[in-house]
């Protein structure tokens, strides 16, 4: 069997978000083409959101499965952690619904709002039990790094 562990997908759920949510400085063009976020404007195609197109993006390159997962630009770790947290959980509910529309294909990564790491934990606890097989997050916060005893609380709910 071969996999794709690092497969991102962005679910529908998200840029429904920030077309209600300006203050992430996100503009949502037409249905799909999402511009001046952290990693410029682009067009998001049928495999970042439709696990039916995602599967068969999977064949066409020779894969079985993949562990999908958010783009590290949508971590928004910048933001206050209401903002932070919401927009988690967002992800998390649109990549669980992505990964059960193809679970003999696909699983997924959990993102957490770790500029809040109680939240954060809080978070990934409820992720794990909804099915989540790992969490993705970045190399630090912006004004923290990942060694940092702030992140205390997040890493002891990722050790359980």
């Amino acid at each position: 069997m071969r996999a794709d562990i690092h497969n991102h997908a962005v679910p529908e759920s998200v840029v429904e978000f920030f077309e209600r949510e300006p203050s992430f400085g996100l503009e949502v063009v037409g249905e799909r083409h999402l511009k001046g976020g952290p990693e410029g404007d682009y067009e998001l195609q049928p495999p970042f959101y439709d696990a039916d197109a995602k599967v068969e993006n999977l064949k066409r390159h020779g894969l079985d499965t993949a562990v999908i997962s958010i783009d590290p630009p949508f971590f928004y770790y910048d933001v206050e952690p209401d903002s932070g947290t919401a927009l988690a959980e967002l992800i998390n509910d649109g990549l669980r619904a992505i990964a059960e529309a193809r679970p003999d294909h696909l699983q997924w990564m959990a993102t957490v709002p770790l500029q809040a790491p109680a939240r954060a934990a809080r978070v990934l606890r409820n992720a794990r039990e909804a099915g989540c097989v790992g969490v993705e997050i970045g190399t630090s916060t912006g004004a923290r790094f990942l060694d940092d005893p702030f992140f205390e609380p997040f890493w002891a709910e990722a050790e359980a």
